[in-house]
């Protein structure tokens, strides 16, 4: 997995945002899990640094890699927050 607290650029289609991964967090889940799925899934909150309008929601280049992979769907939550789901 990945620790919080480490900085990231994210880098979008039209955003360039830098950031910190502040938190990784458990997603509550109901029942049993599909085949070929995490039995936990978890969301990675990123805080970002911008200055302007909120950074969109899209593919984000994040510099390092999370669960293998380094480009990420990342989708705004507040000015300030953007997060990742990892299923």
């Amino acid at each position: 997995m990945v620790s919080a607290a480490r900085s990231v650029r994210l880098v979008g289609e039209s955003d360039v945002v830098l950031g910190t991964i502040a938190a990784v967090l458990p997603v509550a889940v109901d029942g049993k899990r599909p085949a070929g799925m995490r039995q936990q899934p978890f969301a990675v909150q990123f805080a970002v640094e911008a200055t302007g309008p909120v950074p969109a929601e899209g593919l984000y280049d994040i510099g390092t890699t999370i669960d293998g992979l380094s480009r990420l769907f990342l989708q705004p939550r507040d000015p300030r927050t953007m997060i990742a789901f990892f299923n």
